[in-house]
């Protein structure tokens, strides 16, 4: 039997030329409270004898939402309980105080629709919000939808989809357990 020789496998330097790093962490496709999916890539070379640093930027890779009620519904409506459905057939309920609630991550590029039910403030009559179309979502970005009443009493209900994307500071990991 032949093997190769030892000096095949005594070689701890990398060979020089073009690479890509890429880090993951998460299911993009996977939609829930805790099921947020980061990703990044960075091409680098590597140099004969020479150290190499090279940053990595992670990014959000699916979307985030959050729902609450401006003031002007919290004054026509109590008890309200509001579900997003993603097109995927994911729903998630958000009642009318969960302002404060974790963001809920969905799948980027999907429709978002909406449902609800409320109680009229000044009689208690129960109201029902029909599902509908809100929008569609984006990878990194978290979609805080607002939903409110007008001020003068017409029975609308308003609809706010913010898509600001917040950033965050880097955070240094080593990858390599040998330095």
């Amino acid at each position: 039997m032949e093997y190769p020789a030892f000096s095949d496998y005594n070689t701890p330097f990398m060979d020089s030329g073009a690479y890509t790093a890429t880090i993951s962490y998460g299911d993009p496709e996977a939609e829930g409270p805790s099921k947020f999916c980061y990703a990044g890539t960075v091409d680098f070379e590597v140099i004969a004898r020479k150290t190499t640093h090279t940053t990595i930027t992670a990014g959000l890779s699916n979307a985030a939402i959050s729902l609450s009620c401006g003031e002007w519904f919290n004054k026509y409506y109590t008890d309200a309980n509001f579900v997003i459905r993603t097109e995927s057939g994911n729903s998630f309920s958000f009642p009318q105080n969960s302002s404060a609630s974790a963001p809920i991550f969905v799948k980027p590029a999907t429709r978002l629709f909406l449902k609800g039910t409320a109680g009229k403030a000044q009689n208690g009559v129960k109201v029902e919000f029909p599902e509908y179309e809100i929008g569609k979502t984006a990878a990194r970005s978290w979609h805080k939808i607002v939903i409110d009443a007008s001020q003068v009493g017409e029975k609308i209900m308003l609809i706010l989809l913010d898509d600001t994307l917040t950033e965050v500071a880097p955070v240094e990991v080593e990858l390599n357990p040998e330095a």
